[in-house]
């Protein structure tokens, strides 16, 4: 490198225009999450599954107490 290169710059050539936006944590996380796309799936499967977890009752027509031990073999 040069000794003309390896000077210091001067503050005015300097440009203070950033290479993204600002984002929080959160909002970076965020938008981290939505472009992986393989989180998103899990994070859908994950719902559905507390979903129905927390649905159960009324999905099923059987009452989860009752066991029929007379037919296990």
């Amino acid at each position: 490198m040069t000794e003309a290169a390896a000077e210091f710059i001067p503050a005015s050539t300097k440009t203070n225009v950033s290479a993204r936006p600002h984002h929080t944590l959160w909002g970076d996380a965020w938008i981290r999450l939505r472009r992986n796309k393989l989180a998103v799936v899990g994070g859908i499967i994950i719902i559905i599954i507390a979903l129905a977890a927390v649905l159960a009752p009324w999905i099923t027509e059987y009452d989860f107490a009752f066991q029929d031990y007379s037919a296990i073999l």
